[in-house]
């Protein structure tokens, strides 16, 4: 990277627990110039290791999108201050504020103005999940599609922001998915909040209560969890659509019907992000009032004519480090893996030896066969051994027309007297003579190995008492039992918590989630923080949903 290159900083666009986003102008040595967006994680990757590898994954996943709805990534770098992802510049407000100040202007937003951004969302989120860079689909799943994570541009451009927690399958991804829940638990699918794996429809029922929220200027609150309570809770919504006055009945129509699909309570009945785009298209076109560009440019210049000026930065210049200045945390960026050709603005980072120099290229390796050579030939004398004990039992005494025994003198324990062959009275066969340390066995004919009887049941454990750390013991659930997708049990002030439901068990710090199991009654046991003691209870679990626990006058119970 060229020492002479610098980002001139103009001031601060926000900042969050991890990092801020600056509004800067990134000059190189040959005098070029443009204003980018620089958003630096504070602390560098040893203090918020992962927060690190999510900026990292987000530029790289960035770098290999490039769609007019995706707020586009130009390079990753290492700065003196820590990691920095050089952004497109963006102007204009999130979706949030241009709904609200419209709503302190005594204004809905125009129902086909929002039909428009839903459906750059849309063609975002198909980009996303579709875009193959490689061959493979990067089948990228943002997570956390909300308002605020929109940004609507005074000409009426929709860019969606923030990949940070996006799952994505391309080579160079460091961070590895876990259990973890990532997003706004206010648009989070039912499936999402239980627990279930993250998949492209999460981002549909996220996008769903977007546009809904977009059209009537109120927020939705959480998902309900159970089917017939979520049915309700969508019927409400599609409800609330009949005071847009601007809307006739066909339209109104419509719009329930996209969003009772977006919204669906099963996931795998909810529509793709192509066919939402296609459906929000044909809707637009029969949907009253302004279109986004126009609104657009009305509106917006009025917000941002009032908003405060841009916040003072505490830097003036920030330095991308120089190679002898690197650490041994450097990681090298190739964008979308060695199969991917890397954009120009791209930099891949040189890897450096631990007294921080750049090393020459290393010396070609030694052949790879030489290994896997010696482990064959290891296995082939191994195999010649155990064939030899194999097939020398099967093959039998040699005869005494090959092989010439020497008579030896029995010993006095186990005398070996020649016997005549009663079939045979001329010939008679000596016995050699027994190795001490191995016997020759004689040939017998494989048997069958006796079946083993069977064991006796283990007994059931008894409940445990203070100071243990397994939970009670559920009873079996009935055979006709409905099942229950999953349930949490949330206790405050103790270091575990463990529930077992139908048999299938769970556990954690502050709460355990089960998943699939009978209803029936579960048992949850806790230890508590400061002291140690184990506390049990049981409880009837027939709906799936969250239960709180409390420790109470050293007892514990749940509701």
């Amino acid at each position: 990277m060229n020492e002479a290159r610098r980002f001139l900083v103009k001031g601060l666009l926000g900042q969050g627990g991890f990092g801020r986003v600056y509004l800067a102008e990134l000059v190189s040595a040959g005098g070029f110039r443009k204003e980018v967006a620089l958003k630096v994680l504070v602390g560098g990757i040893t203090s918020h290791p992962e927060a690190a590898i999510r900026l990292r994954d987000e530029a790289r996943l960035l770098g290999l999108l490039r769609h007019r709805n995706i707020v586009a990534v130009d390079d990753l770098v290492q700065l003196e201050e820590g990691w920095g992802v050089v952004m497109e510049v963006v102007h204009g407000v999130d979706l949030n504020v241009f709904v609200n100040h419209m709503l302190r202007q005594k204004t809905p937003f125009p129902a086909r103005a929002a039909t428009e951004v839903a459906r750059g969302i849309a063609r975002a989120l198909e980009a996303a999940y579709t875009h193959s860079p490689s061959g493979t689909p990067l089948k990228a799943i943002h997570r956390d599609i909300k308002p605020g994570n929109v940004r609507i541009t005074p000409e009426g451009e929709v860019k969606v922001l923030d990949f940070g927690i996006a799952r994505a399958e391309f080579q160079a991804r460091e961070a590895v998915t876990g259990d973890g829940r990532f997003g706004s638990l206010a648009y989070m699918a039912p499936e999402r909040v239980m627990g279930d794996p993250d998949t492209a429809a999460g981002d549909i029922y996220a996008l769903g209560v977007v546009l809904w929220e977009t059209l009537t200027g109120h927020p939705r609150g959480r998902a309900v969890l159970r089917k017939d309570g979520h049915d309700r809770q969508l019927q409400q919504m599609t409800e609330g659509l009949s005071y847009r006055h601007d809307l006739d009945e066909s339209a109104q129509d419509a719009l329930n019907d996209l969003l009772h699909a977006m919204l669906a309570f099963s996931p795998t009945t909810r529509p793709d992000a192509a066919e939402v785009g296609t459906r929000l298209r044909a809707l637009t076109a029969q949907l009253p009032g302004e279109d986004l560009e126009t609104v657009s440019r009305r509106v917006i210049p009025q917000i941002l004519a009032v908003r405060p000026a841009l916040k003072p930065a505490d830097v003036a210049e920030l330095h991308p480090r120089s190679l002898q200045d690197n650490d041994n945390n450097t990681v090298s960026f190739h964008p979308g893996g060695e199969d991917v050709p890397p954009s120009p603005s791209f930099h891949a980072a040189t890897t450096l030896s631990p007294n921080n120099q750049p090393q020459p290229d290393p010396a070609p390796p030694s052949p790879s066969w030489l290994p896997w050579a010696a482990m064959t030939l290891l296995g082939v004398l191994l195999m010649a051994g155990v064939a030899w004990k194999v097939v020398l039992p099967m093959v039998g005494r040699p005869s005494s027309e090959s092989v010439t025994v020497q008579p030896t003198e029995p010993t006095p324990t186990e005398p070996t007297p020649t016997e005549p062959t009663p079939t045979e009275p001329t010939r008679t066969e000596p016995t050699p003579t027994p190795v001490p340390a191995e016997t020759t066995p004689t040939p017998t004919p494989v048997e069958a190995a006796p079946r083993e009887s069977p064991k006796p049941p283990a007994p059931t454990p008894p409940p445990p008492t203070a100071g243990s750390s397994k939970p009670t013991s559920d009873p079996p659930p009935a055979s006709n039992a409905p099942r229950i997708r999953a349930a949490k049990f949330a206790v405050s002030g103790v270091d575990q918590v463990k529930a077992s439901c139908g048999g299938v068990h769970g556990s954690g710090a502050s709460s355990a989630l089960v998943r699939d199991f009978p209803a029936g009654q579960c048992a949850i046991t806790v230890t508590v923080s400061g002291i140690g003691t184990v506390l049990s209870t049981r409880l009837q679990v027939d709906v799936p949903r969250g239960y709180s626990c409390a420790v109470t006058d050293g007892a514990l119970a749940c509701r």
